[in-house]
């Protein structure tokens, strides 16, 4: 079954057996192209105008020529003077990958604590938060100043 599944590029979980809600349980995701399919980042530069910019220092790092936090760093410079009101404009339009809803549906009815990781940012995943009760987040926090992106971040929260 796994390799059907490999071969059509799909992942695939197999849990033998339900959670036992008087136990304690712990899932942990990441949010880009794992919970939502898409990159966040991505998004946000499609709606900033400058998304060949950001895709060309993603290219750099996945040819092992930046490592994650420089490629962060120059992503970041070309969000600067973004408004935070643009993870209010991009949120609805990311789309939950298939099963995902009812995942978490199930964790939650089974007592289970939720984390989502992600070397994204905290807004877009305090938002998703909110919407399915995950219990905590850990993202990068852009900075503002006066409602507009700086073109740093602070650390993981």
């Amino acid at each position: 079954m796994r390799e059907t599944f490999a071969k059509k590029n799909t992942d695939l979980i197999q849990v033998n057996r339900l959670l036992d809600p008087k136990k304690k349980s712990f899932f942990s995701f990441d949010m880009d192209s794992t919970l939502i399919r898409q990159e966040v980042i991505d998004e946000l530069a499609r709606l900033a105008g400058v998304y060949e910019e950001v895709a060309s220092v993603t290219k750099e790092a996945m040819e092992g020529n930046l490592d994650f936090h420089e490629a962060l760093k120059k992503r970041c410079i070309y969000l600067k003077g973004l408004s935070s009101s643009i993870f209010t404009e991009l949120y609805p339009k990311l789309e939950l990958n298939t099963g995902v809803e009812r995942l978490l549906k199930i964790l939650k009815e089974n007592n289970t604590r939720t984390a989502v990781f992600s070397g994204g940012f905290t807004d877009i995943l305090e938002m998703f938060q909110k919407q399915y009760g995950i219990d905590e987040v850990y993202a990068n926090i852009l900075e503002k100043k006066m409602e507009s992106f700086l073109e740093t971040f602070l650390e993981k929260s």
